[in-house]
């Protein structure tokens, strides 16, 4: 619609219902299914653009080749800017932890200005959408002011499925009971807080009380014992009770609406009540910022009493109960509820990194280096919080699961390093060791941080704070812990390779061992392994590492220069040479069973039937996820508020909604005016989304100055009706009219200027048709948005008129959902192409990723369904998280292949041997950091768990058996295509790569300070 003002726009506003968005969410599941049949189709054309890189032979490279040339300059820079860190690093290690140190405690500082955000309004909705700047407009204007606080109570039998009649006199003198304990509790606190009417000029009436079968005797436990009780039977009493509740309505006439005051009512042919499962009542409490500390000390005494009652509620009664500071209390219960849950996840961590980097010896052990590592990745969560606490982003309970999943992301980096590290020429000194392992690991948790922190990025242009929220912390997060392993883990790897080196046992690094553990102790072995030149003197005696460092550091230039020396005569370091044999038993299996296994021509065929036929199964499963979102999710299992809300959701099903219709800055006294405002409220009224009764000030306004003789003299006729038309008149009258019996509950309904000759605005109530679920309420607030679109009011944009209800401010997300989750695909799956573009540099191999990632993209969609989950927020959150951890492994398969020599089989095996395991261990650290997510209190971090679930099972999935497959068939040519290029290649991770003019099973890691070199002609 071109009168589109806000996000409550994009599709879901141009139509009637959500048909289209869903449309848009299918069509991008069959465009990715689509893509994928066509692969085979685009991939000769990409390969030829791939080609052009090597068969230019005229000296005049094309476009894809002067890109390709161009995105390896930029690695081979970002390569010799890693080693050179990595240099530095070995070279003073202790600047880096000290350094690392003071970084964390400045961002420490940020917690100065920590805001832990919890209300509901201010997170799950855009607070730039129509229904937050109605509530902002609403609540800045002092006579409508804030909605009221609610203390409310549900009574059901204890088996509230049993259908079992409450509507009994003996139910309603318990309901009178705990509505007496609220009202006497703390001194009679709430008569002194709560709302209460005008029932004259200058008196005010008693505490209101809403939807409740107490309401019929005006609260009042005596007059119901007088009037149902005393002096009758049983059966009189119950026929008694029955024929005062099925009135239409109250003694102070107003309407009964007996949704909202009885569960699962039952009625005769008459309309009369014959048993109902559910009561209910609810106290209406002041809002105003004057008396807020009040209200919320009361409110959470009266909730401590009516736990108490809960509790000790005789047979057959369940007493469920919510205040107005349940939901945020809840809430900020959740933040800090899963924290031994987090203890227990870093400790397991601390575990498992400990028994996999080293081995079980005392020397060659590594547990206080990976203790160290995961306190490492505690600082980078520290500094990440810091830094977005420093910038006043607001901390909300979305981001408790943050380091979970940042502790998975550190481990996987911490193995990385190491795993690299460990494969360089011990021969080297500590710095050029470093240097080496940077080039290669520096580059491999690049690309992993890189991937991850541009989705997150991305996703927080996002209209929906909590997922803009949690975006900044995410992306920052990454980014802190990429920055501390390349420092400060690194330099704590430094120094625990010097301990193995001096022999010294792992956590007593004071105590040297009397046995050799693999490292001698002997100083002229320590001058071997360090490749130095100097002849010492042979002793039993140990020496320092120190010392020895400076008694080699007179080398460090000469073995420089003959390193430079052998990479240009040779490129590979024959000690580095590895045969498979000598590699772990995950990489044998790998290149002897797994890789041959996969590859023959039948699985081949098995495979891509198998994923293809996934991929349209998941495309026809994607139409059947639903969207919805309901408060339980985000407060913990064992809240009473979880128990309200189900109640009230499961068994109060016709509840009905306020709905507040307004209109502002128009003339009041002119007839058109009168006349289009009474016609917006009517055709408000007359919404099948809404029923009455309603309450509008004009309407009995005009019936009353009609029939006054005072007044109906001044009248003027417009369009065949009267209207009071003179200024003065107009609001003279009003003033009277506002003093009578019936004009006083009108008075909050207008706001005047400062001297009362002037309505600036003013609103008319009634209410919503109940709506249960996220259709209906879409419709509901899609119907009215276009009652307000279509009024004369609003003509030219003018917004002067508009319906309003506090639901809307949750139902508006159900019309933006598909197109945030569209936007964020879309926008993380650009940054997605854009870094594999970068780090694979064949535009084939970039393709092939991609596309594969919107399959497991479309697979995460369907999953949702079979988890049981709904489109939401959280979902969202989960599907951006996707894009940028999935992708990880394909990169790594793809990287590997494009680096390895040979036929495309024996290059697909070799990224095989290569990566699995990496790819494999790296699965198993995520899966463990969010594991225990599974038994956390909230349904949103459960939800995260299923969903990590599904994105570390896919993502390996595809990149250990549908991607080599596909690279085995239509993978693009290797990118070192010179003569020397078979000895020369860089590559991302547990690099190893088969190496020509070498028996074909020996295989090299990765020298990675050596540079691509192409054919000379370009």
């Amino acid at each position: 619609r071109k009168d589109q003002r806000t996000n409550g726009g994009g599709c879901s506003t141009c139509c009637k219902s959500h048909d289209i968005c869903e449309l848009c969410v299918v069509s991008c599941s069959r465009l990715v299914l689509t893509i994928s049949f066509l692969l085979a189709c685009v991939q000769p054309c990409l390969t030829m653009a791939d080609n052009s890189n090597n068969n230019n032979n005229n000296g005049n490279p094309g476009v894809v080749s002067s890109l390709t040339r161009a995105t390896m300059a930029a690695q081979h820079r970002i390569e010799d800017a890693l080693g050179g860190l990595g240099r530095k690093v070995g070279t003073y290690p202790g600047r880096f932890v000290i350094g690392a140190l003071v970084f964390t405690f400045l961002c420490a500082l940020g917690f100065a200005n920590f805001e832990v955000l919890s209300e509901g309004d201010k997170l799950w909705i855009s607070q730039t959408s129509d229904p937050a700047q109605h509530r902002d407009y609403v609540q800045g204007i002092s006579t409508f002011g804030k909605p009221p606080r609610f203390m409310s109570v549900l009574l059901m039998d204890k088996d509230p499925d049993s259908g079992v009649n409450v509507l009994t006199v003996a139910a309603v003198q318990r309901l009178f009971e705990l509505y007496d304990k609220v009202r006497t509790h703390d001194n009679g606190g709430m008569e002194k807080l709560c709302v209460r009417r005008l029932t004259s000029a200058t008196t005010y009436g008693p505490c209101v009380v809403s939807d409740a079968v107490l309401s019929f005797w005006s609260a009042n436990s005596t007059k119901f014992e007088q009037d149902v009780v005393q002096g009758r039977t049983a059966s009189q009493q119950q026929a008694r009770l029955l024929e005062v509740a099925s009135a239409a309505t109250l003694p102070t006439g107003a309407p009964v609406k007996r949704g909202n005051m009885f569960a699962s009512v039952k009625t005769d042919n008459n309309g009369k009540l014959l048993s109902a499962t559910g009561l209910h009542f609810s106290v209406w409490m002041r809002s105003d910022d004057a008396v807020l500390d009040d209200i919320l000390e009361w409110e959470q005494s009266v909730l401590d009493m009516l736990k108490v009652e809960a509790a000790a509620s005789n047979p057959p009664y369940l007493v469920v109960y919510f205040g107005g500071r349940s939901l945020d209390d809840e809430l900020a219960r959740s933040v800090g509820g899963d924290i031994p849950l987090m203890m227990l996840t870093y400790l397991a961590m601390i575990i498992f990194v400990c028994a996999t980097l080293g081995k079980f010896d005392r020397v060659r052990s590594r547990v206080a280096l990976g203790t160290a590592g995961v306190f490492t990745i505690i600082l980078s969560v520290v500094a990440g919080y810091g830094i977005n606490s420093g910038m006043s982003v607001p901390f909300t309970s979305l981001n408790m699961v943050l380091p979970f999943i940042l502790v998975g992301i550190g481990a996987d980096d911490i193995f990385i390093i190491v795993a690299v590290f460990d494969r360089t020429n011990p021969k080297r000194s500590l710095p050029s060791r470093m240097e080496r392992a940077f080039r290669e690991a520096g580059l491999a948790i690049s690309v992993t941080s890189s991937t991850s922190a541009a989705a997150f990025i991305l996703g927080s242009f996002t209209i929906i704070p909590a997922v803009k929220f949690f975006c900044y912390y995410a992306s920052i997060s990454i980014l802190m812990t990429y920055f501390y392993m390349l420092t400060m883990f690194s330099a704590l790897l430094v120094y625990d390779t010097r301990r193995q080196l001096g022999n010294r046992i792992d956590c007593c690094c004071c105590f040297t061992s009397s046995r050799r553990h693999g490292v001698s102790n002997d100083v002229t072995e320590l001058a071997r392994v360090k490749g130095s030149a100097v002849h010492l003197q042979t002793t039993n005696k140990s020496s320092s590492v120190a010392d020895l460092e400076a008694a080699t550091q007179q080398q460090e230039q000469q073995q420089q220069k003959q390193q430079q020396q052998q990479q240009q005569n040779d490129g590979i370091d024959e000690s580095e040479i590895v045969t498979v044999d000598e590699m772990p038993n995950v990489a044998r299996f790998f290149y002897h069973k797994y890789g041959p296994f996969l590859l023959q021509p039948k699985v081949r065929v098995a495979v891509v039937v198998a994923f293809l036929g996934l991929l349209v199964w998941s495309a026809v499963t994607v139409p059947k996820v639903t969207q919805g979102f309901e408060l339980t999710s985000i407060v913990p299992d064992d809240s009473y508020v979880r128990d309200y809300l189900n109640t009230q959701r499961t068994y109060f099903t016709e509840q009905s909604y306020f709905l507040d219709v307004y209109v502002k800055d128009v003339p009041y006294h002119s007839a058109e005016t009168q006349t289009l405002v009474t016609g917006f409220v009517d055709a408000n009224a007359a919404s099948p989304w809404t029923e009455g009764p309603v309450q509008s000030w004009l309407h009995s306004y005009q019936s009353y100055y009609r029939t006054n003789a005072a007044l109906n003299g001044s009248l003027t006729t417009y369009q065949g009706a009267q209207y009071l038309t003179d200024d003065t008149t107009f609001y003279t009258g009003l003033q009277s009219f506002l003093n009578t019996q019936n004009g006083l509950r009108f008075r909050s309904d207008l706001h005047f200027n400062s001297d009362n000759t002037r309505i600036l605005a003013s609103r008319a109530h009634m209410f919503l048709v109940p709506a249960q679920n996220s259709d209906r309420q879409k419709s509901a607030l899609l119907a009215t948005r276009e009652i307000a679109e279509q009024s004369p009011l609003n003509a030219n944009g003018a917004a002067k008129a508009f319906s309003y209800s506090a639901y809307f401010l949750f139902w508006e997300s159900f019309l933006i959902i598909y197109q945030e989750l569209v936007q964020n695909f879309l926008l993380s799956g650009t940054a997605v192409a854009l870094v594999c573009l970068f780090f694979l540099v064949r535009p084939s191999a970039a393709a092939i990723v991609v596309s594969i990632v919107g399959m497991i993209y479309v697979s995460l969609l369907a999953s949702i369904y079979h988890w049981g989950l709904e489109i939401n927020s959280v979902t969202v959150i989960n599907l951006t998280m996707s894009t940028g951890l999935i992708v990880d492994s394909l990169t790594h398969v793809a990287h590997s292949f494009l680096h390895q020599q040979g036929d495309r089989k024996h290059r697909a095996i070799m990224s095989l041997t290569n990566m699995g395991s990496s790819i494999m261990l790296g699965g198993s650290t995520t899966l463990l950091g969010v594991m225990p997510l599974f038994f956390s209190q909230s349904d949103i971090f459960k939800s995260f768990s299923k969903s990590f679930l599904g994105i570390i099972g896919y993502g390996m999935l595809h990149g250990l058996v549908f991607l080599p497959v596909l690279l085995s068939w239509f993978g693009p040519d290797s990118v070192t295509r010179s003569d020397n290029a078979d000895r020369k290649s860089s590559i991302i991770g547990d690099g190893l790569k088969s190496r020509p003019n070498v028996d074909k099973t020996a295989v090299t890691p990765s020298a990675s300070d050596e540079t691509l070199e192409y054919n000379h002609s370009q």
